[in-house]
């Protein structure tokens, strides 16, 4: 993962469950509707036992979430000695549960419109399991959701929403970022898409609610 941005395309995909899918053809590209049972989910790499081996910070992924429907993904993060850590977000979700190795954080985010939803893992992997950060592990998209993309990012994104104060973001959790910037054109999407960024404020804010 040399460059600042590094897509993960729908067919390097693999779908566990039954699940109707479908890939209507947008403006910004195909799109993956997600369907099914909890047992329903898409996950990369494609092939099981493998990593992804990729150390960019930021996980992305450009969804719509159905009103009134349940949608959770799930990030799996490695340190440098090799130990892998579950971060799991879910809009069914209403406490933050943190263990020595999986964290369960709830996920608010506006349903019946475009959103892109930004994971910040080396700040969560350091502020949630005290751990370094050396890369993404694997990632699983479960029901229900529209997916136009899934990508990561060498730098940060500049957030549209912020759910909490300034003053509460924490600046010595995990190395600091650079300065935000709007999205890479390849993945910008046509008029406006909120951003909204996950990291420990994001845990703390929902912590409170």
């Amino acid at each position: 993962m040399g460059g600042p941005l590094a897509t993960l395309r729908h067919p390097l995909l693999r779908l566990e469950g039954s699940a109707p899918s479908a890939l209507p053809r947008t403006l910004e590209g195909p799109v993956l509707v997600l369907a099914g049972t909890v047992s329903t989910r898409i996950t990369h790499p494609r092939e099981r036992g493998h990593s992804l081996d990729n150390k960019h910070r930021y996980l992305a992924l450009q969804v719509l979430i159905p009103k009134r429907r349940g949608f959770g993904f799930e990030v799996t993060v490695k340190d440098g000695a090799g130990s892998r850590r579950r971060l799991a977000f879910s809009t069914v979700m209403k406490h933050v549960n943190v263990s020595p190795l999986a964290a369960r954080i709830p996920l608010h985010v506006p349903a019946g419109v475009w959103t892109t939803v930004v994971v910040d893992c080396a700040n969560l992997a350091a502020g949630l399991f005290g751990s370094d950060y050396l890369g993404i592990d694997s990632v699983s998209v479960s029901p229900f959701c529209s997916l136009l993309r899934l990508f990561t990012l060498l730098d940060p994104p500049m957030p549209t929403i912020e759910l909490f104060n300034n003053h509460m973001r924490p600046q010595s959790v995990g190395c600091p970022p650079d300065a935000p910037a709007p999205l890479p054109k390849q993945v910008s999407m046509a008029g406006k898409v909120d951003v909204i960024i996950l990291d420990t404020s994001y845990a703390r804010y929902v912590t409170c609610l």
